[in-house]
């Protein structure tokens, strides 16, 4: 690469390696964002997988109870990891960090044992585990999430996802 960047002419050499710093420059800068764009962007992506969920009709048997959870709680992983995507305002990344995304996805985590406790109601015809277990499903995402910080940030459309109190 040296050696044909030295066989080009002066100008074109620094139109390369401008080039170069132009492409480098980008990169870093798409890293962050403005705190508005983010709270845009995050209200977006919350309301669309919000109104994924508020769509899903609860089961209409035990034995659908599996099929239910399995379908919310991926819904429910794919909005935190969409929003873990996001470029995030350098001011604010930390604390959006650490008093959302990560509680969010903590309790995520934590529910997957239940996942398998839905899985055998569902079979054996626990209808009151299932009940107990799916109401447990509708707060996922929200433990440990500070809620006001939510607020404070503007992202009122993630408040139903992220900041139902447990």
């Amino acid at each position: 690469m040296r050696n044909q960047l030295r066989k080009l002419p002066l100008p074109a050499r620094l139109v390369a390696i401008l080039a170069v710093f132009g492409v480098a420059a980008a990169l870093l800068t798409g890293c962050s964002t403005t705190r508005s764009k983010f709270v845009q962007n995050a209200n977006n992506e919350c309301a669309k997988y919000q109104q994924r969920l508020d769509a899903k009709s609860p089961p209409k048997s035990t034995r659908h109870g599996i099929d239910f959870a399995l379908n919310y709680y991926t819904d429910l992983d794919l909005a935190v990891s969409a929003l873990n995507t996001m470029a995030l305002p350098s001011a604010d990344a930390s604390q959006i960090r650490d008093r959302w995304f990560k509680p969010a996805q903590r309790s995520l985590e934590a529910f997957r044992t239940n996942l398998e406790t839905i899985r055998k109601a569902s079979v054996d015809g626990d209808s009151g585990l299932v009940d107990e277990q799916l109401n447990l499903l509708l707060h996922v995402g929200s433990q440990g999430v500070d809620a006001q910080y939510l607020k404070s940030l503007g992202v009122s459309r993630c408040l139903p996802l992220f900041g139902t109190p447990t």
